[in-house]
């Protein structure tokens, strides 16, 4: 399989390319996804909103520019998430707008509609997932499956049950229901668990990539990462600083780019991985953060047999 190509750029301001959120227009510009983008057709933006508490979540600037992009190239975008399994405010769709609201997310603020996709009973598609390696069948959340095109905006972050949390996981476990979240964590329970509940997830992911086909865009922002995931009502220091931007239209390269951008960048100073070797450039950022966590190969291994994408991947760095 050839490389895919995954745009990046840092998140430095310079003068001719700007800062972050310019450099975010560039990528969009360059990387030819208004090509892909249906004139009329409806637009996903999936991205997780934060559970509340959280303070590092994405904040709502870049939605809004992709938003606006999206209305450039003639699609109709919605900003959308599924609601949790867990006790959390994020479990009702109800109460998830409510505690979007309060993280900065409205549909005035975005420009377009926000959607808590499944509605109020959680509503979805099932579908038999090809050659599975943990679940039979997944549960897609209606709204997204019904869009035309899916941009999933995943914030960059370490996990407690997977090695790295990115795009795979936005669109994996994050566009599923509830019923099928339920089941993936369950995976944990068997031997052995970590892996399983990741298998799990690949699953979910291998159903909605191959319904979308090439009617989506990944893009990772590597801001702000921290040792768990927006999921949780607390926030700690990010453990290494912020690196950038990547996206691709191949959401397993742009994890594995933006995964080892994480582990080539010097530890965040006073962060939890203080004290331990992933404190240097090329250190251990997994096991320093989760302890119990194996590392990116065996997860590594399960997007291989799942036929999820390439790993190998050309990084093309925007420039003026």
């Amino acid at each position: 399989m050839n490389p895919s190509i995954v745009y990046y750029s840092n998140a430095r301001y310079e003068r001719k390319l700007g800062g972050p959120t310019q450099k975010l227009k560039k990528i969009l510009e360059l990387s030819g996804v208004a090509e892909r983008i249906p004139e009329g057709g409806y637009v996903a933006v999936k991205m997780h909103l934060g559970e509340p508490g959280c303070a590092r979540y994405i904040r709502p600037i870049f939605p809004v520019i992709i938003v606006d992009f999206i209305k450039k190239c003639g699609g109709k975008p919605f900003v959308t998430d599924s609601t949790v399994m867990y006790k959390s405010e994020r479990n009702d769709p109800f109460n998830y707008l409510n505690a979007a609201r309060r993280n900065g997310f409205t549909s005035e603020t975005l420009g377009c509609p926000l959607i808590i996709s499944g509605g109020l009973r959680d509503n979805g598609f099932t579908v038999k997932v090809p050659e599975p390696l943990v679940l039979d069948e997944v549960t897609v959340s209606r709204e997204i499956w019904d869009a035309d095109f899916l941009f999933s905006l995943a914030h960059a972050t370490m996990h407690l049950d997977f090695p790295f949390a990115a795009s795979l996981k936005n669109i994996g476990m994050g566009c599923v229901d509830r019923e099928t979240k339920m089941r993936m964590h369950a995976a944990k329970r068997f031997s052995p668990p970590r892996l399983n509940a990741q298998a799990a997830n690949i699953d979910g992911a291998k159903v909605v990539l191959e319904h979308f086909n090439n009617r989506i865009f990944a893009c990772n922002l590597a801001l702000d990462i921290t040792p768990e995931c927006d999921c949780f009502d607390k926030t700690d220091l990010p453990i290494v600083p912020d690196l950038g931007i990547f996206a691709s239209t191949d959401a397993a390269a742009c994890d594995q780019a933006t995964f080892d951008a994480v582990i080539e960048a010097p530890g965040y100073p006073g962060s939890l991985l203080e004290g331990h070797n992933g404190m240097r450039p090329g250190g251990n950022k997994v096991a320093g953060c989760h302890a119990k966590q194996k590392g990116w190969n065996e997860y590594d291994d399960f997007l291989r047999k799942a036929g999820l994408g390439s790993v190998k991947y050309k990084l093309v760095e925007i420039s003026a």
